[in-house]
């Protein structure tokens, strides 16, 4: 019996890991499919029972070769911790260290051989827009371009504009200093001047015009002002509310309005996030309408862009049954 116990408590057990280390099957892209003979690379995710995180391990379906390692977060699936990639021939081939899905520190790039290429930063002020923090940075050929955050940059831009193909500008102290240039194949699209890391002056030329900036990006604002407008908004949506009935527990909440800026300064696409249901929500959306305000568009290198406008607003009742 106790041979039969022991027996039967193995194969539980077995059972247990098989289930916890399935197989993923991922295509090219890292995206997954059924198929498994359509598949480039395969996952195997195990919850961590001793922290609230999730080891994810991707490998290369021909050779069972180690692609990808770290770990995300059980609740919101965010990676967190160093994150490590890796060629099929086992070479390590870039690490990220990661805070709650964002990036943080410097991201380090290797080639096939191992040698590291590129050792580099996100700018905290524009995460993802180039020019970005150099460290360290080697030419294909092998020809060192930056050493200890010093030296020139001339290559491919990797950044959010892609009106954009190329760079060129100078580090100093890891940070882009002095003049910087643009290009789209071959045609200048803007130059900046750089002190520290962060753009002093700009100018960015598209379709015969230029357009000159002091700043990366802007966000949108309305014409009078966003205090005015925020005091205008408020008492609107005060004035709805008070022409429909809420329950009492309805009025302790916050919830988000939100709503786009076009390029022309109108506005649209207006919702309510985490709201108070169908009616409260309509009445706050009929607030902003009415206002008819007129907005500045947000400006990205001078240029006008479509943005999203969030602005948070309070509720509380105004019954109060202990006073």
């Amino acid at each position: 019996m106790m041979k039969e116990l022991l027996t039967l408590s193995f194969i539980f057990c077995f059972t247990l890991i098989s289930a916890a280390q399935d197989k993923i099957w991922l295509d090219n892209d890292r995206k997954e499919v059924i198929d498994s003979t359509a598949a480039i690379f395969y996952r195997i995710k195990e919850i961590d029972d001793d922290a609230p995180l999730i080891k994810e391990e991707t490998f290369y379906k021909s050779n069972d070769q180690l692609f990808s390692k770290g770990y995300l977060e059980q609740r919101t699936s965010y990676r967190t911790g160093t994150w490590q990639w890796f060629y099929s021939n086992g070479n390590k081939m870039r690490y990220i260290n990661y805070s709650s899905g964002r990036i943080v520190g410097f991201l380090s790039t290797y080639n096939s051989n191992g040698h590291l290429m590129e050792s580099y930063s996100y700018n905290k002020s524009r995460p993802g827009e180039m020019p970005f923090n150099y460290k360290f940075k080697k030419d294909n050929d092998g020809t060192l371009r930056i050493a200890k955050g010093k030296g020139p940059f001339n290559g491919a831009y990797v950044g959010n504009d892609k009106n954009i193909d190329s760079l060129s500008g100078n580090y100093k102290d890891h940070k882009a200093t002095g003049l910087w240039k643009a290009y789209k194949n071959g045609v200048l699209i803007y130059e900046e001047v750089y002190q520290n890391g962060e753009i002093q002056s700009g100018k960015r030329y598209e379709n015969g015009t230029s357009y000159s900036y002091n700043e990366y990006s802007k966000p949108a604002e309305p014409v009078v002002g966003i205090k005015k407008y925020i005091r205008k908004l408020f008492y609107n949506i005060n004035y709805y509310y008070e022409q429909i009935d809420l329950k009492k527990n309805d009025y302790r909440t916050t919830f988000q309005i939100l709503f786009d800026v076009n390029i022309d300064g109108s506005i649209d696409n207006i919702r309510i996030m985490n709201g108070m249901g169908k009616g409260p929500d309509e009445m706050a959306i009929k607030a902003i309408q009415n206002m008819k305000a007129k907005w500045n568009p947000a400006l990205e290198r001078g240029v006008k862009i479509k943005s999203t406008v969030s602005i948070p607003y309070a509720m509380e009742s105004r019954e109060c049954n202990d006073c």
